[in-house]
């Protein structure tokens, strides 16, 4: 359902290392690429359901530009995320938008360096939402006066957190 708020023209993949992590041993990484120059936002919905993270950009790596037709590894070096279960799956969105976005309205908080959405405000956010676009991508973020460009592109991947 959110997914279906991206332009089509924005292609954008996501291309996890693994499909099924081990709780408590195996990275999370993955590969993202864009038609498209712009700007890199990824989501997660945690497998206890009960987390919803802007995974990236964070505290310690917030270099989210990409280039058109080029791959970044994420997390990058300087910071890593191991499965921690329970086991589950988890749901990555990826976008990918020409124009930075403002995260403010998004009432993110940022423990351990990932920001984290609460749960109750996203709910709000999701429900009071009308309009194009998904509320949690945030408004364009440009100049004044400027052309503004407000499309994004995202992908969804699913990767399962089993039990060692």
């Amino acid at each position: 359902e959110r997914l279906r708020q991206a332009d089509p023209q924005l292609g954008v993949t996501t291309e996890p290392s693994r499909s099924r992590l081990v709780i408590g041993r195996d990275r999370l990484l993955f590969r993202v690429r864009s038609s498209q120059p712009g700007y890199v936002y990824v989501y997660l919905a945690g497998t206890d359901a009960s987390h919803f993270y802007l995974l990236f950009p964070n505290a310690l790596d917030d270099r989210n530009h990409i280039e058109a037709g080029r791959e970044i590894e994420l997390p990058r070096r300087g910071w890593h995320i191991t499965a921690g279960g329970p086991p589950g799956v988890n749901r990555i969105v990826t976008v990918v938008s020409p124009t930075p976005r403002d995260l403010a309205p998004l009432g993110l908080t940022t423990r351990d360096s990932i920001p984290e959405f609460d749960l109750t405000q996203a709910a709000r956010l999701w429900a009071s939402h009308s309009g194009q676009g998904s509320p949690f991508v945030g408004p364009a973020r440009c100049a004044s006066g400027q052309p503004c460009d407000s499309r994004f592109g995202a992908a969804e991947v699913r990767i399962e957190e089993i039990a060692p």
